[in-house]
């Protein structure tokens, strides 16, 4: 059978009840880590309205900011884009008997934090140090397979001295752009993210977004068909379409299913396009260097063929292009005219072994995205197919097990060690 991680087992990093296991890739070297994870308990959302309520006080909420946008972290070493949707919305806090209007931010996808907007100066200033969601807890699964439960705190970036190494900055300052509808990070900062209070993790990030290149307000949506645990499944995610360079033949999409960036080259005549198989679309950071070298650090787009049992379909890995369509205004399609069976299709998968097992994340079928002035709005993500909950028990090779089996298993979509 062949490998199969399903997105249940990528998605480590959501705050579901069941214990999530410590992404290697999320682990980095910060500068005062120790330094901070002596202090942490210390902070809270209600300081940090005590510490600043004067300025929120008299801060007109401005509703002009408020939506969803697409964040995006740039690995240069890699060249690779990781992205997250997130959202700026009006909320208010209680202190003393005095409620103070602030900016509910939810960042790197998972966790919100406070923040203080300035219309004046079209800049919203998040604090470090706060707990992420109103002190909810985490439960991760440690070395000796036992649940630590500890809180996030929420921290600012800036570059160290020392080449690969961040340490911590006392605010993150984003400034609103009136025309891009975007933000954009301080020159100062290169990122965000969320550092364990305590357990055997302490001081580690939880889940950031590095060399960030700031928050772009999402223009557009995603929408098609995806296999999840085995079964198709519509869905729908924003995106923020890039069409800067579309006269130069290139358009770029950030966000949506699986969060990256598609990179659509357009050809001549701007109806037709197409994306380059391989195209880096989810890191597969669990993967020890041998295994590398066999199915690759990344997966990636590749096409589809018909398998050699009847009915079904697999990768093909010798087209070196997947075609798309492009409408007038500028909708992208996964289309091919000399392959319509099978042209709608396409999977992200690793590189295959020599028995042709590989790692994949799913596929998908009649991918489009829709620029938002053909839209009839934008939300999160979210699936109108999905099955209902069957029971059914997975291993991480998404293989069907019973309840005797030991180890990490996925049962209706959540992970969780079976003793």
């Amino acid at each position: 059978m062949r490998k199969t991680l399903l997105l249940a087992c990528l998605a480590v990093l959501s705050l579901s009840a069941s214990a999530q296991t410590l992404p290697k890739r999320q682990v980095v070297r910060i500068a005062n880590a120790e330094k901070l994870s002596q202090n942490m308990k210390a902070f809270s959302p209600s300081q940090l309205v005590k510490s600043s309520s004067k300025a929120m006080a008299k801060v007109a909420s401005s509703n002009d900011v408020n939506g969803i946008y697409i964040t995006t972290a740039y690995d240069e070493t890699d060249d690779f884009y990781e992205t997250y949707n997130d959202t700026i919305a009006d909320a208010t806090i209680t202190q003393n008997g005095q409620t103070y209007k602030v900016k509910k931010a939810t960042l790197c996808g998972d966790f919100y934090v406070y923040g203080d907007y300035d219309a004046t100066s079209n800049t919203l200033t998040v604090p470090s140090y706060q707990y992420a969601s109103d002190e909810k807890q985490v439960y991760l699964t440690n070395s000796e397979n036992k649940t630590d439960t500890t809180k996030v705190i929420f921290v600012a970036f800036k570059p160290d001295e020392r080449e690969g190494y961040v340490k911590f900055a006392t605010d993150l300052v984003l400034k609103y752009d009136e025309n891009t509808k975007n933000f954009a990070l301080a020159d100062s900062l290169s990122g965000f993210g969320y550092v364990i209070e305590s357990g055997e993790y302490q001081g580690q990030l939880y889940v950031g977004a590095f060399n960030a290149k700031g928050l772009y307000r999402a223009n557009g949506k995603q929408a098609g068909a995806r296999t999840v645990n085995g079964s198709w499944t519509r869905f729908e995610a924003p995106v923020y379409i890039d069409n800067s360079q579309f006269e130069d033949g290139l358009m770029d999409i950030y966000g949506g299913v699986p969060g990256t960036r598609i990179e659509v080259n357009v050809n001549e005549g701007d109806s037709t396009g197409y994306v380059d198989a391989g195209s880096k679309m989810y890191p597969m950071s669990w993967l020890d260097t041998n295994e590398k070298a066999t199915y690759g650090s990344y997966m990636g787009m590749y096409a589809i063929k018909a398998a050699e049992q009847e009915g079904y379909i697999t990768t093909d890995y010798t087209k070196t292009q997947i075609p798309v369509k492009i409408s007038s205004n500028r909708v992208v399609t996964f289309s091919d005219d000399n392959d319509a069976t099978y042209g709608r299709y396409y999977i992200i998968c690793s590189k295959a072994d020599s028995e042709g097992q590989r790692y994949a994340y799913g596929y998908f079928n009649g991918v489009t995205f829709t620029p938002e002035s053909t839209t009839t709005g934008i939300n999160g993500i979210k699936t109108t197919a999905e099955k209902k909950a069957d029971g059914r028990i997975y291993n991480l090779a998404g293989q069907q097990v019973d309840k005797n089996y030991k180890g990490i298993v996925i049962e209706n979509g959540i992970k969780r060690i079976q003793k």
